[in-house]
């Protein structure tokens, strides 16, 4: 998915402002595999973790502390496995634990301060989307209040994410409230723009 300057910039100032940081985050694990075997194994248990990863009081000591500061890896790792909670397949999963679930993608999509675990949120829920596609009409005041946050938009350009929001709501047959439309018309990242075109095609009625 192609991303704007102004995303890429302000991706490539994190990354060298904070490279001490990477280097020593570099060389830890990266943790999906062990998060997605708690999925299904002791979810309850990955609900747990999860909340303590997005707790207020976490993320403000992770603000203050240089040495977490690529703990949004961890993070962009749950919202990933937290959508395995939604696979048919998966097997002794409650819909308490489903509603938990849903709860920490969309605290995530909206008050994590990570622009790629927000993007993450939105990916997971594209997964969910299509194991779940009866399911599309719970995600889409969610999804279009991400695409409305000034979190994800710089100087007028919407950040990568929103491309990535259109993207979730046209494979979910979600079509943009009047609200988005006018938004994405006067986006200064043409990508946004073209994305909104997709619901001018007559294929959008068959997907």
């Amino acid at each position: 998915m192609k991303t704007s300057k102004c995303a890429l910039g302000a991706v490539l100032l994190f990354l060298l402002s904070n490279s001490h940081a990477a280097l020593e985050r570099a060389q830890q694990p990266w943790r999906l595999g062990s998060f997605m075997e708690l999925a299904s194994q002791n979810p309850n248990k990955l609900l747990r973790v999860a909340n303590g990863l997005f707790s207020k009081q976490r993320i403000l000591r992770v603000s203050a502390d240089s040495s977490l500061a690529f703990e949004w890896q961890d993070r962009l790792a749950m919202v990933s496995a937290l959508s395995a909670f939604f696979d048919p397949s998966a097997k002794g999963i409650s819909s308490k634990q489903l509603a938990h679930a849903r709860r920490l993608i969309v605290h995530a999509l909206h008050n994590d301060p990570a622009l790629f675990v927000r993007d993450g949120a939105v990916e997971s829920i594209r997964r969910v989307l299509r194991m779940q596609p009866a399911d599309t009409a719970f995600w889409k005041n969610d999804l279009e209040k991400a695409f409305l946050d000034k979190k994800n938009i710089l100087d007028n350009e919407g950040l990568f994410i929103r491309e990535t929001i259109l993207t979730t709501m046209r494979e979910g047959n979600l079509r943009p409230s009047g609200v988005i439309a006018k938004e994405a018309k006067k986006d200064k990242n043409k990508n946004v723009q073209n994305y909104l075109k997709l619901w001018n095609t007559e294929a959008f009625e068959t997907l």
